[in-house]
């Protein structure tokens, strides 16, 4: 039997193929969206699969666990594209990249205000160390990506005052995103 798929104008379902890849990117997406609208624990595996348009067993074989597709949603969701890398050397301009910084956080959080709220505020799962651990990552990433902009070199050369001011800059950013989506006292 061929899997079914959703469609999206509140038809009946239609029946595609897909080849595993789509099909994973599909079943995080609605994930994405259910885990967005509800706690972890409010959202079941069987309504991930039934919502995707496949089985649970094809939900299981793709990720093993809600866990496992819990953490496929963050890495999926969090990505934070490199800052574009100054010439070595050169004095980088800070204002144009902080701006193009600031306005690709803004519109990551526009797409999908949700989901992102619900990693800043509770981290989603609660206190499962993987989820951490990735969260981590991705922030020190992030990072790292700022100071070596701001230094045009490798970011182990940096002084750690300077990651200190670009973790200071993350948690404004997470912090003023919460002010925005959440409690709406300020505007974009």
């Amino acid at each position: 039997a061929k899997p079914r798929v959703q469609g999206g104008t509140g038809a009946a379902p239609r029946w595609r193929r897909l080849d595993g890849g789509d099909r994973r990117r599909q079943i995080i997406s609605v994930a994405q969206r259910l885990f967005a609208e509800r706690p972890y624990a409010d959202v079941a595996t069987t309504e991930i699969a039934r919502e995707a348009g496949v089985s649970h067993g094809l939900l299981t074989y793709h990720f093993g666990s809600k866990r496992n597709l819990y953490l496929a949603v963050l890495r999926t969701t969090l990505v934070v594209p490199k800052s574009p890398a100054p010439v070595p050397g050169t004095d980088p301009d800070f204002d144009t990249a902080l701006e193009g910084m600031t306005e690709w956080w803004l519109s990551e959080l526009e797409r999908n205000p949700q989901m992102w709220l619900a990693v800043l505020g509770g981290r989603g799962m609660g206190r499962d160390p993987e989820v951490d651990a990735l969260l981590e990552e991705i922030e020190e990433r992030a990072r790292a990506d700022l100071v070596a902009y701001i230094t045009a070199r490798e970011p182990s050369e940096a002084p750690p005052e300077l990651w200190a001011i670009a973790a200071a800059w993350q948690g404004l950013a997470e912090a003023t995103a919460v002010e925005w989506l959440k409690r709406r006292r300020i505007s974009r």
